[in-house]
């Protein structure tokens, strides 16, 4: 009864907060069904509210739908605005290897102006793992750029996450078709910050 109940606040509740909680909710619901995903593309193109088009792609993403017409949505979102950016790209990391064909557009978006949508890329290309292949040299060189910290996701440490580290786990997760970085991941196990270093152990 709740999923009908959402999909209904989603499409037709006057308050926006409402409606993005209700495509949040259907996310971790995780139901497959042609309305939930109807429902959560319908609200990607809202194009008066940006926050809901990233929330809608964050619950496409926990629904974890390898559609075409899903991978589609997602592609085209992370030329949207920032928000929608960032939560595209979290959720093609969720749906997994089966949103490999959208690594070119990730790829691209590691060049991004904002710190959150770099660090929510990286993750994205993680986990798509090994069909990420096409993205290890542009990490390898993240990894190997002392000046790649550049902002913060969280209030105080240890939420302070830094592009290298992300991008060590995100090697890590790519597995064997990423083994051309194992010199540079190996050097990371000097690094002064201890969140690299054991991002690099990890992935090694």
């Amino acid at each position: 009864k709740a999923v009908p109940a959402l999909v209904t606040a989603l499409k037709e509740d006057e308050y926006a907060g409402v409606r993005w909680l209700a495509a949040e909710a259907l996310g971790k619901i995780s139901l497959n069904t042609p309305e939930v995903i109807g429902a959560l593309i319908q609200a990607t193109n809202d194009q008066s509210d940006s926050i809901m088009r990233g929330e809608a792609a964050l619950g496409l993403g926990g629904i974890r739908s390898s559609l075409p017409e899903v991978i589609t949505v997602l592609a085209r979102l992370l030329k949207d605005e920032q928000y929608p950016r960032e939560k595209a790209a979290y959720a093609l990391g969720q749906i997994g290897p089966k949103a490999r064909e959208t690594v070119p557009q990730l790829i691209e978006n590691l060049n991004d102006k904002s710190f959150e949508v770099r660090i929510a890329t990286i993750t994205g290309l993680g986990g798509i793992g090994p069909g990420a292949v096409d993205a290890v040299p542009a990490l390898i060189r993240l990894i190997s750029d002392p000046n790649a910290f550049d902002g913060m996701v969280g209030l105080t440490p240890p939420g302070v996450v830094s592009l290298r580290t992300v991008a060590a786990r995100a090697l890590g997760n790519i597995g064997a078709p990423a083994r051309q970085a194992t010199g540079a991941l190996t050097n990371c196990l000097k690094d002064n910050d201890i969140f690299v270093r054991s991002a690099a152990a990890d992935a090694l």
